[in-house]
């Protein structure tokens, strides 16, 4: 369980980085943990695009990007992948945060996959904030909260 401190210190670090970043250039994303996904890419992209329909009106949009195998990528590794979703952040709010962890969730329980929680800015810089699976909870919600304040 976080302390206090650790809530307050996590919270401004949080803040720090969207001060930082820009607000109004900001993108939060949810992505899957990991690039090897073939086997639940299917299962991945349903689930994210009925929360992205759901949340059409706030500007989200679904996210499948599996990107090109070069010389930096070994043989025996996948080549990164992005599955998941994107919202600007001035449109996140409360009801998002509260959805986004029993989604990730349940998600996390039928795929067996880990989620990142993170902001981008429209010139690439992007600072993941949280990692959701099944067990995520109280201290996961205050981080998706506190994204609220900043």
């Amino acid at each position: 369980m976080m302390g206090i401190c650790s809530q307050i210190s996590c919270t401004s670090a949080i803040i720090g980085v969207l001060l930082a970043l820009g607000r109004s250039d900001q993108m939060l994303y949810l992505y899957v943990d990991g690039s090897d996904n073939d086997a639940v890419e299917a299962e991945l992209v349903a689930a994210f695009n009925g929360l992205v329909c759901e949340w059409s009106e706030l500007g989200a949009f679904l996210v499948n990007q599996k990107h090109v195998r070069d010389e930096s990528v070994s043989e025996i590794d996948s080549p990164d992948w992005s599955i998941g979703l994107n919202l600007p952040i001035e449109n996140y709010g409360i009801e998002q945060a509260n959805r986004l962890i029993p989604f990730a969730q349940r998600l996390a329980v039928s795929t067996g996959r880990e989620f990142v929680l993170g902001v981008s800015s429209y010139q690439g810089i992007s600072q993941d904030m949280v990692f959701l699976d099944a067990n995520s909870g109280k201290r996961e919600h205050s981080i998706l909260i506190s994204l609220l304040s900043a």
